[in-house]
């Protein structure tokens, strides 16, 4: 693809200002040399409005098509609920502008296939929000495990154990369910997880699983538990929950025949990596999720501006749905799936 204009910011129009909004405008807000927020959408005015009093006065829009006609709109930053992704994603495709998506990308093989068909056909960047990729420890151990640093690689493990309410998935109606939410703890939050996961060990081969609605009345999972292969032979455990009270933070354990690394959100590294320093911990003033958002915003402007491929190009951001769905086909089916 061709650069925007080098000399030129990225303008972004925000669709949906609920709450992770404030986080993706904030994002543009702190890159303001290569990104500025121009535009927001959301079916209820009164939030559009309120939204764009808060940034800047921008121009406020009900409906998408307004949106999608703002004067150079670049790209849209997507944070809508997650089964309402595809459909946005390619009528902006459709007017020339990219889309950065919020985790998941979307939740159907059919919504991801029509974003590649739209991509492919318009020439157009979509990128989605997997923020963890930026971070100085999960760069670090994803070098440590490519480099061989860790030798013949053993075992991969993610526990996502988190708690929700009840009263979480009362409140907006389409949390926990297949249709609009994809799933539940796997697809909403443990995909952050995997995405780590598979993002230091590498691709799967193959899943079995188990799933099952613990402590919550939704017809989604709130408790998942899965054993992987790795392309590089490793073996790999998944844990994703929302009925774990209380939270934890996630984990993530890589082990290899020279030593082990263990990732622990918001805690130092335990680094046991022969002759390789251990990566330096996040400012206590630092907040790593929104300085996750800033990086990827950024990286996704200066991709669109030098015509590079962002950070989390689409058939990235693609793959850890695919894998999620091969995981969910398992826990239904009981038997495992195979990825190669």
């Amino acid at each position: 693809m061709e650069g925007i204009n080098v000399k030129d910011k990225v303008r972004c129009g925000l669709v949906g200002c609920g709450v992770i909004a404030g986080t993706h405008a904030e994002a543009v807000h702190q890159n303001p040399d290569v990104a500025e927020l121009v535009a927001c959408f959301d079916t209820v005015e009164e939030r559009a409005k309120e939204f764009a009093g808060k940034n800047g006065d921008i121009a406020a829009y009900t409906t998408l098509e307004d949106m999608l006609a703002h004067p150079g709109l670049d790209a849209i930053l997507v944070c809508v609920p997650s089964g309402l992704h595809a459909p946005i994603v390619v009528a902006a495709a459709d007017k020339g502008i990219h889309s950065l998506v919020e985790k998941p990308l979307d939740i159907s093989k059919d919504g991801l296939d029509a974003m590649e068909r739209a991509a492919g056909k318009t020439g157009v960047t979509i990128a989605g929000v997997f923020q963890r990729r930026t971070w100085e420890n999960v760069i670090a151990a994803r070098e440590a495990v490519q480099s061989g640093a860790l030798g013949k690689m053993a075992l991969g493990m993610a526990e996502m154990k988190a708690f929700r309410s009840q009263a979480y998935y009362d409140n907006d109606a389409w949390r926990g369910t297949w249709a609009i939410d994809g799933g539940g703890a796997l697809m909403n939050q443990g995909i952050h997880a995997l995405d780590m996961l598979i993002f230091m060990m590498g691709r799967v081969t193959s899943v079995t699983a188990q799933m099952d609605a613990r402590t919550h009345n939704i017809e989604v999972e709130d408790t998942l538990t899965a054993l992987l292969k790795f392309e590089n032979g490793a073996l790999g455990t998944l844990v994703a929950a929302t009925s774990i009270t209380p939270d934890y933070p996630i984990k993530h354990d890589l082990h290899g025949e020279k030593g082990s690394i263990t990732i622990i959100e918001r805690q130092p590294i335990q680094w046991n990596v022969p002759d390789v320093p251990e990566p330096a911990p996040f400012a206590e003033d630092i907040n790593p999720y929104q300085i996750g958002h800033t990086r990827l915003l950024r990286d996704f402007a200066e991709a669109l501006l030098t015509g590079r491929e962002p950070l989390v190009p689409l058939k990235e951001a693609r793959y850890s749905v695919d894998l999620i769905l091969a995981i969910y086909e398992s826990a239904r089916t009981g038997k495992a799936v195979n990825l190669a």
